[in-house]
């Protein structure tokens, strides 16, 4: 923060390519920690029909449960300036919001 004089959220709002390093450093950890969720919590999404992934344009989660669990409608929340970069995924909706202010109605949600 006393680097750029702001918030990190605000600095990738500003700087179109800082917000594009910051994603892809998290799509990178978000490999790894994908696939300890899914051998990990064996059929833990079974009984999920929608998911929300918050803070979920990082490339990599909530497209890899929707894989294995295709009965689940996905949800990838984040930041709206976030999803300028945002790749599509099939079975995955994109929603711009804050999550300091409010969620997506759905049954479960999910954030690493």
């Amino acid at each position: 923060m006393k680097a750029h004089g702001c918030e990190i959220w605000d600095l990738s709002l500003r700087n179109p390519n800082f917000n594009k390093l910051f994603n892809d450093g998290l799509a990178c950890t978000s490999k790894f920690i994908t696939s300890a969720i899914l051998s990990g919590y064996n059929q833990g999404f079974n009984s999920v029909g929608s998911l929300v992934d918050v803070g979920g344009v990082s490339k990599g989660l909530i497209s890899e449960i929707i894989k294995v669990y295709p009965h689940i409608k996905g949800v990838s929340f984040d930041l709206p300036h976030v999803f300028s970069t945002a790749l599509a995924y099939d079975g995955v909706s994109h929603i711009g919001g804050d999550m300091f202010h409010a969620i997506p109605n759905i049954d479960a949600f999910i954030m690493k």
